[in-house]
């Protein structure tokens, strides 16, 4: 996979993406135990070939840019994003990874979704 073949939202006919947004919907209500173990280990070794959106995004942070990323999971593109000096912001439902990150990334900043956004929670 490359950049190249990287489709835009706007193109994917809506009926694809109902049917992805379940699909997500149901994974995420109960990933496997593996699957945030596995998110750690490739967050140190981004690929363009493997994770081509995330290697476009860090590539586009820069000193004080802000980045906000939807369901963050690990948060494994912070340390991407702050390495190039900008300043990470994540939404997600679960408390349990909201409190993780907020130890692992103290200079970031998590929100829990359906929460209006602020500097700090």
């Amino acid at each position: 996979m490359s950049l190249k073949s990287l489709v835009p939202h706007a193109s994917i006919p809506q009926q694809s993406l109902y049917a992805l947004e379940i699909r997500l919907a149901e994974f995420y209500k109960n990933p496997p135990d593996s699957y945030y173990r596995i998110a750690d280990q490739a967050a140190d070794q981004y690929t363009l070939g493997q994770q081509p959106f995330h290697c476009h995004l860090a590539s586009q942070s820069f000193e004080g840019a802000r980045v906000l990323e939807l369901g963050f999971g690990t948060a494994h593109l912070c340390p991407h994003v702050e390495t190039r000096g900008g300043i990470y912001h994540g939404i997600d439902y679960s408390e349990e990874l909201l409190e993780r990150n907020r130890r692992t990334f103290p200079k970031a900043v998590f929100w829990k979704m359906g929460t209006q956004p602020h500097d700090r929670p």
